[in-house]
């Protein structure tokens, strides 16, 4: 008999006043109150969400304005073997901001997600990862600390304006730390490998129940500002800004390349 772990998760909530969902809210997933949403397949992406990192470092996008053709389809192994459920959610993953920024996305289904990306593998059992929810009024503040906070970088003003609405782009933003417990760069570096396979469990949690995500970074100059609406110190390093929604529109795959793989024997 396998027993499962409880698992090690640290997440807090930032929200404002009108965060809670409402009982009944049409906002749903598999399980979670009824049918999943679906997207409209004739929705495409905005320019804006093609365009340069505005204060970020990176933001990962793999929304093109042409379409694509994925090395294996979107159900079924590229060798033509059945596939799983994983692989089919691995192939379903987007980067899109095409999310509906107003629907809430229900607090038991996020903390699932959570709990999901949790269950990353961990060299040594540091369990590094760190989450904070942010929801509601929370989103205007943390655009405004941003924004401030680029201004005082010298940051053009348009930049400055765009950053102070970035992060109402969608219903829910998870921020996503690696607490830094150590000096010692080699557990470091592991640690934050062991963040970003969080990062994409939950992202790939959020494919299968439906949801649109969209893994963003901060600037280093700009981290600070986070850090205090998130009320964490500064050993806490910043591995992604992840947006979740509802999804209004879908994206073309981006056309993949075979994986490089040499085979010894």
């Amino acid at each position: 008999m396998v027993k499962l772990r409880n698992a090690r998760m640290a997440a807090t909530v930032a929200s404002g006043p009108g965060s809670t969902v409402p009982p009944g809210d049409r906002a749903c997933a598999r399980g979670v109150g009824g049918p999943p949403r679906r997207p409209d397949p004739g929705a495409s992406a905005p320019e804006e969400y093609r365009s340069g990192s505005d204060g970020h470092t990176r933001e990962v996008s793999e929304q093109s304005a042409q379409p694509a053709t994925p090395s294996a389809g979107p159900t079924g192994a590229s060798d033509g073997g059945a596939s799983t459920p994983v692989e089919d959610a691995i192939r379903a993953r987007r980067t899109s901001l095409l999310v509906d920024s107003d629907e809430p996305v229900p607090p038991e289904l996020v903390g699932r997600l959570l709990e999901a990306a949790s269950w990353a593998p961990n060299h040594k059992r540091t369990w590094p990862w760190r989450f904070t929810v942010v929801t509601g009024d929370a989103r205007a503040r943390l655009g405004e600390a941003v924004a401030d906070q680029a201004a005082d970088a010298g940051m053009t003003e348009a930049k400055v304006t765009k950053l102070r609405s970035k992060y109402l782009r969608s219903a829910t933003l998870v921020l996503v730390w690696q607490a830094v417990v150590a000096d010692d760069e080699v557990r470091r570096r592991e640690d934050r490998d062991a963040v970003a396979a969080a990062v994409q469990n939950l992202l790939l949690a959020a494919t299968a129940n439906d949801l649109g995500s969209y893994w963003a970074t901060v600037a280093d100059s700009l981290v600070p500002a986070v850090r205090a609406v998130a009320d964490v110190d500064e050993h806490h390093d910043l591995v992604a800004l992840v947006y979740l929604g509802w999804p209004t529109g879908s994206v073309p795959p981006p056309q993949r390349p075979a994986p490089n793989v040499t085979h010894l024997s």
